[in-house]
């Protein structure tokens, strides 16, 4: 299924944070129904 990540990264001179999102979701294939991957696009697509 659908992936989500984060990841936080502080910097060392101005001490900073900084948030990083990223997402993953499978390319479509003969894995999954159409109506399966559409679901797995809506769950990071809002």
């Amino acid at each position: 299924m659908a992936e989500i990540m984060g990841v936080t990264i502080k910097t060392e001179k101005k001490k900073k944070k900084r948030r990083t999102i990223v997402t993953y979701v499978p390319p479509k294939s003969n894995t999954w129904r159409a109506e399966e991957y559409k679901e797995m696009q809506g769950e990071v697509i809002k």
